[in-house]
């Protein structure tokens, strides 16, 4: 056993609960997910009760892991695309149906756009509409797309060579539906007693591992556990630091 001298030197697993209710749910994840991959790797030579504690840590983690895979399959990409295809559309077809009011060379393109132009005055210009929430945005061009699914809206749509246009507009306005609908799910999921006790309970038992750890090192000496700490802290410190990073970025 080490004498009372040797205390002070040692350098413990430096992780506080505080610590991790500051991270969000990703950063947490992360966390977890590199130290385990870690720590796994070292388990030869180190005492018993040590070892068992990974595993129930990594227990935990696996929960944890299953709780939030669904909205980590999930792309946000799908979702940007969708909003960027369907703002040019509408910005494009309000463009085309403005530039044919005044078309002298064509009275009936003239109409047609008059017909089209009108239901917009409802709705506002493209720009307008594309730079709505993206809840409104959605409920306006939902609007929009019954009225120019009306036989005389149609027929002008047609007449003004518009049609792919609009299909478009639908399919991309269909795809951001869908996307937002299926994140929605996700979070909702997320955010269910289960998953908060899924993150609290991988929290718990990291800190009990480093609990096991620290005292282990205290008695039997710090050599053999000298990686896992220093591994641990430095997964804490950048975790901490860019978590106030985030937040700071958030108040300014």
């Amino acid at each position: 056993m080490q004498s009372n001298s040797a205390f002070s030197k040692i350098i413990a697993m430096k992780v506080r609960y505080y610590q991790l209710k500051m991270l969000n749910r990703w950063e947490v994840f992360q966390l977890l997910y590199y130290f385990l991959e870690f720590a796994e790797s070292r388990t030869e030579g180190l005492p018993e009760a040590v070892n068992n504690k990974l595993k129930e840590l990594r227990a935990a983690f696996d929960i944890y892991d299953i709780e939030i895979a669904q909205q980590r399959q999930i792309p946000i990409e799908e979702l940007q695309k969708a909003e960027i295809e369907r703002d040019f559309a509408i910005r494009k077809i309000y463009t085309l149906v403005r530039d044919y009011i005044d078309y002298r060379f064509d009275e009936k393109k003239m109409q047609a756009a008059t017909v089209l132009k009108r239901i917009f005055k409802k709705y506002g210009t493209g720009s307008a509409i594309s730079r709505m929430s993206q809840d409104q945005q959605t409920s306006m061009i939902g609007n929009l797309l019954q009225e120019f699914a009306r036989p005389a809206s149609v027929e002008s749509i047609a007449t003004l060579n518009l049609t792919d246009a609009v299909t478009a507009l639908t399919a991309h306005n269909d795809v951001f539906e869908h996307e937002q609908r299926v994140r929605y799910t996700a979070q909702a999921h997320y955010v269910t007693g289960v998953a908060k006790k899924a993150r609290v309970n991988a929290q718990n038992e990291l800190l009990a591992y480093a609990g096991v750890v620290n005292a282990y090192a205290l008695v039997e000496g710090e050599g053999m556990f000298v990686e896992l700490k220093q591994a641990l802290n430095q997964l804490v410190k950048r975790y901490v630091a860019q978590a106030r990073q985030r937040k700071r970025k958030e108040e300014g």
